[in-house]
C-alpha cells in the first residue's frame, strides 16, 4: 500500500519544507519565491509542448494573458471565488489552445512560427482595444484572496508554491504515461509515430491543450500576485523569457522547467536597474545555451552523471 503512494512523498516533503520556511521570510523574499513558482508552472506547460511534443510556438504569452484577464474579470464582474476563477481561467485558455492547435495542424516551421506569433499579438491587441471589458491600456486591478490568519503575501506564497508543486508532479506523471511517450515519439518523428499507430493529430491537440491550461493557470496566479495587469505585460518578450527559461534549464526535462525560472527570475532581480539590460541578458543567455549547451543545465547534469557512473563501473570491473 505504501508503494502505491510513493509518488506523493517528494511533493509532500516539499510542501512541508515551504510551509515551515514561509513565516520567517520577509515580503520581498515571499514575492520572489512566489514569482518563481508562477513561472515554474508556465515553463512546465511550455516545455511539455516544445520540449516533449516538439511543437514550436512563439505565442505562448497569449495563454498567460488569457488566464490573467479571465481570472481578473471573473472576480471583478461576476464575483467568483478565487479558486473557481483560476480553474475557469485555465479552462478558457484550453479552449483557445485547442482552437490555435486546429489552425496550426497543417503548418510546419516558419509558417507555424508566424501563425502562433500572430495569435499572441492579436490577443494583446484585443485586450488593449476592448476597453469596456479590459479597461484597455490602463489595465485592471486584481483582488487577492484572503486566508484568515495569514498576510496577503504569505497567502499568495502558499498558493503559488502549492499549485506549482502539484502541477509539476502532474507533469512528471504525464511524461511517464502513455501520453508522454506519444509526445516524445511525435517529437522524434511524426511519420514513425504514425506508423506505430499514434494519432499525431490527437496528441498534438492534447499537447496544445495541456500547455494552454498551464499557461492559463500561471497567468491567473501572476495577475493575482502582481495585483494589477496591463496588456503590455504579455507581449512577445514574455514568450522569449519563458523560452529562455526552458532552454537554460533543459528542453524536454521537467527538472529544467524548475531550474530555468530560478536562474532567470533571480538574474532579473539582480538586474532590476534596467529593463533593457534584462532583455539583452536573456537574449545573450538564450543564444549562448543554444550554441554551447543545447541540452541545458539539466541535460548537462544528466550527461555528467552518466559519464561518472560509467567511469565508476569501468574501475570496478577492472578490479
Amino acid at each position: 500500500m505504501a508503494g502505491s503512494f510513493s509518488w506523493l512523498r517528494a511533493p509532500a516533503a516539499l510542501l512541508v519544507v515551504f510551509a515551515v520556511v514561509g513565516p520567517v521570510l520577509d515580503n520581498y523574499q515571499l514575492y520572489v519565491l512566489s514569482l518563481i513558482a508562477v513561472y515554474v508552472i508556465f515553463a512546465t506547460g511550455y516545455n511539455l509542448l516544445m520540449g516533449f511534443a516538439g511543437q514550436f510556438d512563439v505565442g505562448q504569452a497569449a495563454f498567460l494573458a488569457i488566464g490573467a484577464y479571465a481570472a481578473a474579470i471573473l472576480q471583478i464582474h461576476l464575483q467568483l471565488p478565487f479558486a473557481v476563477a483560476v480553474i475557469a481561467a485555465g479552462v478558457l485558455a484550453v479552449l483557445f489552445g485547442l482552437a490555435i492547435g486546429v489552425v496550426v495542424l497543417p503548418l510546419r516551421h516558419f509558417y507555424l512560427a508566424l501563425v502562433t506569433l500572430a495569435f499572441g499579438q492579436t490577443v494583446v491587441l484585443v485586450l488593449s482595444l476592448w476597453r469596456d471589458l479590459t479597461n484597455g491600456f490602463q489595465g485592471l486591478p486584481v483582488p487577492r484572496p484572503e486566508i484568515p490568519g495569514l498576510s496577503s503575501n504569505l497567502a499568495m506564497y502558499y498558493i503559488t508554491i502549492g499549485t506549482a508543486i502539484v502541477m509539476v508532479q502532474a507533469a512528471r506523471n504525464l511524461v511517464a504515461s502513455r501520453i508522454g511517450r506519444a509526445f516524445v515519439a511525435i517529437r522524434e518523428s511524426e511519420i514513425a509515430a504514425s506508423v506505430l499507430g499514434i494519432s499525431t493529430v490527437r496528441y498534438r491537440l492534447i499537447a496544445y491543450a495541456i500547455s494552454a491550461f498551464y499557461g492559463g493557470v500561471a497567468g491567473a496566479l501572476l495577475a493575482t500576485l502582481l495585483s494589477y495587469i496591463t496588456p503590455d505585460a504579455f507581449r512577445l518578450t514574455e514568450t522569449i523569457k519563458v523560452l529562455t527559461m526552458i532552454v537554460i534549464g533543459g528542453m524536454g526535462s521537467i527538472a529544467g522547467s524548475i531550474i530555468g525560472p530560478i536562474i532567470v527570475i533571480l538574474g532579473a532581480e539582480f538586474l532590476r536597474i534596467s529593463q533593457s539590460f534584462q532583455e539583452i541578458t536573456n537574449g545573450a543567455l538564450l543564444l549562448g545555451f543554444i550554441i554551447l549547451a543545447p541540452m541545458g543545465i539539466a541535460g548537462l547534469a544528466l550527461h555528467r552523471t552518466t559519464d561518472l557512473f560509467g567511469k565508476v563501473r569501468s574501475l570496478l570491473r577492472r578490479q
